[in-house]
């Protein structure tokens, strides 16, 4: 859920200002497996919404994505986003993206990620600090939206279910703040397991990060 506060609209300039609150809304369900132990295929149906002002819209896409982990460290992965099925004019751009990241282990139960991503529009760059239930992040994106800084911190107690919260600072735009809720359902000796910070258990895989 993303919600951009209060934004002041004027019908003419004699007019008061009305304000309206536009937001975005995304769910999704995401299943993956693993083709032996390093290389991994996924793919989510999600449903999205838009609100501005009077004015709804929705639809229903795809993302798809790939990953490859020779070692419970590094894993290298690629997503396309944004196979949608059109409904009331609303077509999110589509998108191809290639990242990878490194989980640095300082202690047991605790790690830091470093990790970067390319849209081939701009690159993002940032840094995960994990200490079981509790994990934190910061990063920035560089590019077409140069200066866009974002902060986060989530909970995840197990591998089921995870909190997440994102601010992200948009410059002269404001900011923005994203909430979201993941649910994890797997087998119990699944190498593929999920990640969203919880335990890691050093026999298992960890899926990518929604």
């Amino acid at each position: 859920y993303l919600m951009y506060g209060s934004i002041d609209g004027y019908a003419s300039e004699t007019a008061a200002p009305v304000s309206y609150s536009p937001s975005d809304m995304a769910g999704g369900v995401s299943a993956a497996f693993g083709l032996g132990r390093t290389f991994f295929l996924g793919a989510t149906g999600k449903f999205v919404s838009q609100t501005i002002d009077t004015y709804k819209t929705s639809a229903m896409g795809f993302d798809f994505g790939a990953m490859y982990k020779p070692s419970n460290a590094f894993s290298l992965g690629f997503t396309y986003r944004n196979m949608m099925t059109v409904q009331d004019n609303l077509n999110p751009p589509k998108s191809l993206n290639a990242g990878a990241g490194y989980d640095i282990e300082i202690f047991n139960g605790g790690s830091v990620m470093l990790a970067a991503s390319s849209d081939f529009a701009g690159l993002n760059a940032g840094v995960q600090i994990k200490v079981i239930p509790v994990f934190v992040r910061a990063g920035i994106r560089t590019g077409v939206d140069t200066g866009k800084i974002a902060v986060g911190a989530g909970y995840s107690e197990n591998r089921a279910m995870a909190f997440d919260y994102s601010l992200t600072l948009l410059g002269n735009e404001g900011m923005a703040h994203r909430a979201s809720v993941t649910f994890s359902f797997q087998e119990e000796k699944s190498s593929f397991g999920s990640y969203g910070g919880g335990a890691k258990d050093e026999d298992e895989d960890e899926d990518s990060e929604e």
